[in-house]
Formats: structure tokens, C-alpha cells, sequence
């Protein structure tokens, strides 16, 4: 099948136990199962997904980093995921990525992107042992716990889906009952529900206004979807998807209004660059970028200002964009 799909991966840190998840079938018995409710929900459309002679294909990766540094990431695990998969190559302009993680999380369960606000091509479930939701006492579901039938998705396979539609852009803000950046405030019954009460998905869109056949052409509508099948008639990917905007600066302070996740700082130049940390007037070196590195991941703060100079200490010019690369314009 061609056009926009669905990817299935599962993911694992270097040091991240393989429970085979992707070969022995759960993965793709999980995906069928949240893509069957769906089609029950939606009368007939299903989210198109990437196949192989017939059966889902499910890529494996195991990652360089650690669990430990891949952990520490926070609640920026999804943006350095991000990074990680498109320096591996799965950056494909007509892909989403539905990402089973088996390392840890320690801020949330489940992580997507919510484009045009939030760009990107991830929707991840943290399944890795040990993981939790911000709280240690609330705990992730972990893969042991994917479901075993088609017929029977669970709230993991519910997880999964509400992040893929996240990763989609929904809910858009221009929905009635839009709360909470990319959720419902309809009910707790609601697979796109977030608030008070506790979550329940059974229901796609309650009430059919808010994301899902909801008859307003001016708010983006999963039924008009480019990830559907059968393909709808004028459909469309998410609002700017895979656009990445940039903006030129010294700082990372220049483009707070860009930029709100990790950071990657792109050394294309000859000289070695150094990352300064400056809080409240007082600077501290952070780390250096060597000529033809990539390798720094800075995370924004409030009140923090990340500064890029080179080795003589001139400010460099550098190009940020909203998925979270910044390179090397020019040395003044």
C-alpha cells in the first residue's frame, strides 16, 4: 500500500531486554486490535497501516543509548526518540510512527506529537519495565500486557491509538470541547478524553463534534484523513505535517516561541563551538560541540538561556528548526 501508513516499531535501548514482541506477533496482534475497534467506532475506516505480504510490518531497532540516559530525557523522551529514529533513517515524509518502547519512562506512559502546534512523526507506549507516570506509585502497563486477541484491545492498545490521533493533530483547538493542548473535555469515555476523572475510552468522539465526522470543513476531521482507509475523497495530512519551521539566532532564548522540547546543535562548521548555560546573568559551560558533531541534546528551561559561541568566544549564528535541530549558519 502506498501513501501515508501507519509504522509499527518496536524500540529498545542498548541495554533493553528483547521480549521478541515484534517477531512473535503481539505487536501486530495489538495494532489490529485498536485498528478494529476503530473501524467498529467509525463505520468501516481503518488507519492504513505499512504491510509485508500480507501482515503487519513491525521494524525492530535497539537504540545506542542506555535506559538510564534515555530515562533521564524526561518528559522530552518522545523529542529525543524523535532524533534517535531519523538518525537511523525512519524519517519518511509519508510515514507515522507507532512506536512500542520497551525501555523505561519515568514521566509519562504514552508520548505524541501534536502537529501543527507540536510537529513531529512519533506516537510512542512506554512498555519497558520500571516505567511510570510521573508519579513512581502510578505505574506504566508494560508489554506483558498487550493484548492477546484482535477482538479485545485494552487500555494499552487504547493508549497507543489515542497517541497515533495525537501524532494525526487531534483534537484540534478549533474543537468545541478542545482541553488540555490536543484532548476532549466531553467525557471520560472518550478515547481522546483527558482531565479530572478516570479514563475510560469506549467511545470515538462523543457526540461526533469534536474530532470525527463532526460536519465543520474549517477544523481538521480524522474521517477526512490521508491515514485512512479506505481513503476518503480530498483527503489530507495532518496540518503542517512534516513542515519544519526555522528561525535564525544566537540563542535558544530566540526562539522560545518555536521551540519548547530538546535540542540538537548541529556542528557543520571547522571550529569547535561551546554551549554555554546562562541563568540570571552568570554563565556556565555546558559542553563543546567538535567540528562535525551532532551530538548535544539541550533541553530549555525557564529562566535559562542556552548561549552558542565559538572557540574565540564569538557569538555563532545558528538555525533553529521546530523539530528540534539547530545548525550552523555562519561564524561571524
Amino acid at each position: 500500500m502506498s501513501g501515508y501508513q501507519i509504522h509499527a516499531m518496536y524500540v529498545l535501548p542498548i541495554d533493553g531486554d528483547d521480549s521478541e514482541l515484534d517477531v512473535g506477533g503481539s505487536i501486530e496482534t495489538s495494532v489490529m486490535a485498536f485498528n478494529n475497534w476503530l473501524a467498529q467506532q467509525s463505520g468501516g475506516a481503518r488507519l492504513r497501516l505499512d504491510t509485508y505480504n500480507g501482515r503487519l510490518d513491525v521494524t525492530f531497532l535497539r537504540l545506542e543509548a542506555s535506559d538510564d540516559a534515555l530515562a533521564a530525557a524526561g518528559a522530552y523522551l518522545l523529542n529525543v526518540l524523535q532524533h534517535e529514529l531519523k538518525a537511523h533513517g525512519f524519517d519518511d515524509p509519508h510515514k507515522l510512527y507507532a512506536v512500542y518502547y520497551g525501555g523505561r519512562s519515568e514521566w509519562a506512559c504514552g508520548y505524541g506529537s501534536w502537529p501543527p502546534s507540536m510537529p513531529g512523526t512519533l506516537a510512542v507506549r512506554a512498555i519497558g519495565p520500571g516505567s511510570y507516570h510521573r508519579d513512581p506509585g502510578t505505574p506504566c502497563w508494560t508489554g506483558d500486557q498487550l493484548t492477546p486477541s484482535v477482538d479485545d484491545p485494552r487500555y494499552l492498545e487504547f493508549g497507543m491509538l489515542h497517541e497515533t490521533l495525537h501524532s494525526m493533530g487531534f483534537v484540534a483547538d478549533c474543537a468545541p470541547s478542545h482541553a488540555l493542548a490536543g484532548h476532549t473535555a466531553d467525557g471520560p469515555q472518550d478515547l481522546m478524553y483527558s482531565g479530572p476523572e478516570t479514563w475510560q475510552p469506549a467511545a470515538l468522539d462523543l457526540g461526533r463534534d469534536d474530532y470525527f465526522q463532526h460536519g465543520n470543513p474549517d477544523c481538521p476531521d480524522l474521517a477526512r484523513s490521508a491515514f485512512l482507509e479506505p481513503l476518503p475523497q480530498g483527503a489530507q495530512p495532518p496540518a503542517g505535517w512534516q513542515q519544519s519551521v526555522t528561525h535564525k539566532g544566537t540563542s535558544l532564548r530566540d526562539i522560545r516561541h518555536y521551540l519548547d522540547h530538546a535540542l540538537t546543535v548541529v556542528n557543520n562548521g571547522n571550529r569547535s563551538l561551546q554551549v554555554f548555560r546562562v541563568v540570571e546573568g552568570a554563565e556556565r559551560l555546558a559542553t563543546g560541540v567538535h567540528a562535525g558533531d551532532r551530538k548535544v541534546l539541550l533541553q530549555p528551561d525557564e529562566g535559562a538561556t542556552w548561549q552558542v559561541r565559538d572557540e574565540h568566544s564569538a557569538e555563532v549564528l545558528l538555525e533553529f528548526s521546530s523539530d528540534g535541530e539547530a545548525q550552523l549558519v555562519e561564524i561571524p
